[in-house]
């Protein structure tokens, strides 16, 4: 699976990584100066709640929001279980 990040602002796709398992997420946001992953203010994921950890450690000023999408979903499946 990739691991697709847009600004939330602009709606402009940043990159697609061919890879979302952490040690590859650390590797492409390393790239970035921690000054500048500290200005990100705000981060939207699915219900992938490894991303947390990780979220918090490169991007410590980012509120974590769950996007309404995956929200719903997982809602929906348990009203109909």
């Amino acid at each position: 699976m990739n691991f697709i990040y847009c600004d939330a602002v602009t709606h402009r796709l940043v990159d697609v990584l061919d890879e979302r398992k952490k040690q590859f997420l650390c590797q492409h946001f390393d790239r970035y100066t921690l000054k500048a992953r500290q200005q990100v203010k705000t981060i939207t994921i699915d219900m992938s709640f490894p991303y947390i950890a990780f979220i918090k450690t490169y991007f410590p000023n980012a509120a974590i929001h769950i996007d309404k999408f995956h929200l719903v979903q997982a809602l929906t499946r348990e009203l109909n279980r």
